[in-house]
C-alpha cells in the first residue's frame, strides 16, 4: 500500500512535469503525501498548486478548493502535534481522541463508530480499515490503546501491519508489550518477539530497554517462585516485593504477583496486607480485563464472562478467607457470593459462602464465650469457673458503693454473665449456640 502511494506520487511528477498547470495532479500527489505521513511535503505541494491556480484565470476557480485543502492539513498537524504532545505528558486518552480526530481527517473513509458506542472504550475506530493510513500512525495509535488497556485493539492494528511487514521493528516491540501486558506465552515468547525487532534494527531503543526489563522481572519472579516452593516466606515476600516495584507497566502478570504476594502474607498472617494486595490485584485485573471503566468494579456476571475469569474466582476466593480469618465476615459473604456467581455449583465455594454466613449471623448475635472471656473450645470446667469469677465480679452486693451509673453497668455485665453461663452450661443450648442458632440466654430457666 506504501508503494502504492510512491508510485502513485511519481506518475503525478512526470505528469505536472509535462504540463505544469495540472492543478488537481498536485492535489492528488499531495493527500498521496498524506497517506505517507508527510505533511510538510503534502502542505508544499498544495501551495504550488495555489500559486499555479492564481497565477492562472482560467485556473482560480480552483483556489478555493486548495484552501479547503490547505486548512484540513493544518489541522491534521495541529491534532497530530497535540497528540504527540500529550503522549509525552502520559494522557494516552486524550491523545488517542486528538490521534483518530486527524485519522479521519487524512482519510474520510475511515469511519467513526456509529450506533451504540461502548463509552468502557477510548477509541471512537474500533474495527476500522486504516489501509491508507501510514504504518507510523497506525503504530502511534496502536501505542495509546496499549496504554488506554485496550489491548485487544492494539494487537489487531499491531497484527495487520506485522502481515505486511513481519519485520517491523516498532510493531514487534508493540506486540511484545501486548504479549508481557495479557501474560498469554512464556518470557521466552516474549523475549523473542524483542530479540526479531533487534535483528531488524539493533539499535531500536524501545526493544533493547523492554528485553533488558523483561530479563530483570522474570529474574525476579523466579526469585519468589523459588523461595515459596521452599516455604521462605520471608525471601518469597522481598523478591515479590522487588517486583512490583519495578514493574511499573501492570499487565495480568502484576496482577499474579500480587495475589501470590498476597498468599504469602496470609501464611505468616498479615492479613490485613493479603487484604490490600487482593483488593490492588483485583481492581488491575478489572482495568485490563474491562478497558475504560476508570475504576468502576465490574458486576459478578461480567468476570464470570471474562476471560480472566479463573484468575478473577481466585483472588476473590483468597480474599474472602483473609476477611473471615480478620473476622470481617459481611466482606466475606460478599466475595463468596461472587465466586459463587464465577463459578456456580461448586460445592467447596457453596460451603464457604454458608460458613460465612454462618459467622456473619453469629456475629450479629451476644457472643457468650467473648463475654465470658474463653475460648469456643473452653471445657466445662474452664465455663464455669469463669463465670464464678465474673459474677462475683459484677454481683450487686458487691457494687454497692459504686455510682449509680456504674451501678447500672456492672448491673447490665451481671446479667450477661448469667444469660452467657445459661446457655454455655447447657450442652443442648451451647451445640444450639455453636451451629449458628439463634437463642436467647435471658428466656432460659
Amino acid at each position: 500500500m506504501v508503494q502504492k502511494f510512491a508510485d502513485a506520487i511519481q506518475d503525478c511528477r512526470r505528469a505536472t512535469e509535462l504540463d505544469p498547470s495540472l492543478v488537481k495532479v498536485y492535489m492528488r500527489a499531495s493527500k498521496c503525501q498524506l497517506y505517507r505521513a508527510n505533511l510538510h511535503e503534502a502542505e508544499g505541494l498544495l501551495r504550488q498548486a495555489k500559486s499555479i491556480a492564481t497565477a492562472s484565470p482560467a485556473l482560480r476557480d480552483n483556489v478555493a478548493a486548495i484552501d479547503r485543502e490547505l486548512l484540513t492539513v493544518a489541522s491534521i498537524e495541529s491534532h497530530f502535534s497535540k497528540a504527540r504532545q500529550l503522549m509525552d505528558e502520559g494522557k494516552f486518552s486524550s491523545a488517542l481522541t486528538n490521534l483518530e480526530t486527524a485519522i479521519t481527517l487524512v482519510d474520510s473513509g475511515v469511519k467513526r463508530s456509529t450506533g451504540k458506542v461502548d463509552t468502557m472504550i477510548d477509541s471512537t475506530l474500533v474495527g476500522s480499515d486504516f489501509k491508507n493510513i501510514s504504518v507510523q500512525w497506525r503504530l502511534m495509535r496502536a501505542e495509546c490503546l496499549v496504554e488506554c488497556s485496550n489491548l485487544e485493539e492494539a494487537g489487531r492494528v499491531v497484527g495487520d501491519v506485522l502481515n505486511k511487514d513481519q519485520m517491523n521493528p516498532d510493531a514487534l516491540t508493540t506486540r511484545a508489550r501486548i504479549v508481557f501486558l495479557l501474560d498469554t506465552h512464556p518470557s521466552t515468547t516474549i523475549i523473542q518477539i524483542l530479540q526479531r525487532a533487534l535483528s531488524s534494527d539493533p539499535d531500536h531503543k524501545r526493544a533493547r530497554l523492554m528485553l533488558r526489563k523483561i530479563k530483570t522481572l522474570e529474574a525476579m519472579k523466579k526469585e519468589g517462585n523459588d523461595a515459596f516452593a521452599r516455604s521462605d516466606w520471608e525471601a518469597a515476600t522481598a523478591a515479590y516485593t522487588k517486583y512490583l516495584e519495578a514493574n511499573d507497566d501492570g499487565g495480568v502478570q502484576k496482577v499474579k504477583v500480587l495475589s501470590n504476594r498476597a498468599n504469602v502474607r496470609s501464611k505468616v498472617s498479615k492479613h490485613e496486607l493479603a487484604v490490600s494486595d487482593c483488593t490492588a490485584a483485583i481492581d488491575l485485573l478489572d482495568r485490563i480485563s474491562f478497558p475504560g471503566t476508570d475504576g468502576t468494579s465490574s458486576s459478578a456476571a461480567d468476570l464470570k464472562n471474562s476471560s480472566n475469569a479463573s484468575l478473577f474466582l481466585k483472588i476473590y476466593l483468597r480474599r474472602a478467607d483473609c476477611y473471615v480469618k480478620l473476622e470481617m465476615f459481611e466482606e466475606a459473604v460478599r466475595d463468596y457470593s461472587t465466586a459463587e456467581t464465577i463459578k456456580p455449583e461448586d460445592p467447596e465455594i457453596a460451603r464457604a459462602l454458608r460458613s460465612a454466613q454462618q459467622f456473619l449471623r453469629q456475629s450479629k448475635r451476644k457472643d457468650y464465650y467473648k463475654i465470658l472471656g474463653v475460648d469456643r473450645d473452653a471445657s466445662e470446667g474452664e465455663i464455669k469457673k469463669a463465670y464464678r469469677k465474673l459474677a462475683l465480679q459484677y454481683h450487686p452486693d458487691k457494687n454497692a458503693s459504686l455510682t449509680d451509673e456504674e451501678k447500672d453497668i456492672a448491673e447490665g455485665k451481671f446479667k450477661q454473665v448469667g444469660e452467657a453461663y445459661t446457655v454455655l452450661s447447657d450442652p443442648q443450648k451451647k451445640r444450639m449456640f455453636d451451629s449458628g442458632m439463634d437463642i436467647d440466654g435471658s428466656s432460659a430457666s
